[in-house]
């Protein structure tokens, strides 16, 4: 088998939730007053195969170039601002070499921690210089701590393809060494992990393969780029989610908490009123940053994206964040419950405890006339 050469580059992405949300008409103009600043290259209105609403902002910052082993980022890196609070920043690699090339430089992006700790540092420093040009701009700023990060491969046709040869045939002909560019692994996997690796490659076009898996994506074809969009955006979608994930657990564990050393609902006396504002407050909240997400990754109608966005979000376990999300707003809902048949309960007592004090009042004042 003649030797794979293969041209494209690697799009290495990470996200940062910086704040609660982001002015972006006003981050434009900060950014555009600090253009002298030559950390700021470029500040405009993302293009987009999405609709959004207000539209993200992309910046571009030139910095010097990050070394991966015997690989290097271009010296310019892409931040994209949105409105709900994120910065999502792309390191490019630009790779021509053979497939055993390739799966070296996966193996650096994705498992090697020395290589994964600087593209993480430099892009949270990325994250924290724009946020604090465009403070003005946001809504309870705070950098958290997680971040999420993906590699994407956006590749030619390989050079010694013919011009018949299908993109399928390709994949189907080299899977294995597919699967480890995907898993990130030098060593060959075995047959079941391959398999799991490259189940179902999508794709729209004849000339489309977009191969998705947890870690990494490899895309070939001309809606390439469109498809890297999605999983960009898809990688801050995770982000998003897990961070409300966590928060949700973490604040309904403490509300069970405290219902349990007060010996549950019916013994916060004077309490009930506040918890049940914070339970009401807390659904109200998920329910909102659910939406703003969901919002942000709307395709116009293009089927082909839908099916990337969907697979991708099942690859990386979007769809498993959403369902705990969606139990912890059900537990929420039944406190709620449970919060506001204690207040109907009281209320009812207190009315009958009102009664009997006019009723004995009523006697006393009958008896006191007839004593008379």
């Amino acid at each position: 088998m003649p030797n794979i050469v293969l041209s494209g580059k690697c799009y290495l992405c990470m996200a940062h939730d910086g704040a609660r949300a982001i002015d972006l008409d006003a981050s434009l103009k900060l950014l555009a007053a600090a253009k002298e600043r030559p950390k700021f290259e470029h500040a405009a209105t993302a293009a987009s195969c999405f609709q959004y609403e207000p539209s993200p902002v992309m910046v571009a910052q030139g910095i010097a170039p990050l070394v991966l082993g015997r690989f290097q980022t271009e010296d310019t890196i892409e931040t994209t601002l949105f409105d709900f609070g994120v910065a999502s920043t792309i390191f490019t690699v630009p790779f021509t070499g053979t497939l055993d090339e390739l799966i070296e430089l996966a193996a650096l992006a994705i498992a090697d921690q020395p290589s994964r700790n600087l593209i993480e540092n430099r892009a949270r420093e990325a994250a924290e210089n724009l946020f604090q040009a465009i403070a003005p701009a946001v809504k309870q700023s705070k950098l958290a701590k997680r971040y999420e990060s993906y590699a994407i491969f956006v590749l030619d046709k390989p050079e010694t393809a013919a011009a018949d040869d299908s993109i399928s045939s390709f994949v189907d002909n080299h899977d294995a060494k597919l699967a480890q560019v995907l898993a990130g692994q030098k060593a060959p996997l075995a047959a079941q992990w391959v398999n799991a690796e490259l189940n179902d490659p999508i794709g729209f076009l004849a000339e489309d393969a977009f191969l998705i898996s947890g870690s990494a994506a490899i895309l070939f074809g001309p809606n390439a780029d469109n498809a890297l969009e999605v999983l960009e955006l898809v990688n801050v979608q995770l982000l998003e989610l897990g961070i409300l994930a966590e928060r949700l657990n973490e604040q309904l564990g403490s509300l069970h908490r405290q219902l349990d050393d007060q010996d549950g609902v019916r013994a916060l006396p004077g309490s009930i009123g506040r918890n049940l504002e914070l339970v009401a407050w807390l659904r109200a909240d998920a329910a909102l940053q659910i939406s703003e997400v969901a919002d942000a990754l709307e395709v116009i109608g293009d089927y082909a994206l839908t099916w990337v966005h969907e697979r991708a979000s099942e690859r990386r376990g979007c769809n498993e964040l959403l369902a705990d999300i969606e139990r912890n707003i059900h537990a929420l809902e039944a406190i709620q419950t449970a919060l506001t048949n204690e207040t109907a309960r009281r209320s009812s007592h207190r009315y009958e405890l009102i009664m009997i004090l006019l009723e004995f009042i009523i006697v006393v004042l009958i008896m006191a006339e007839l004593l008379k």
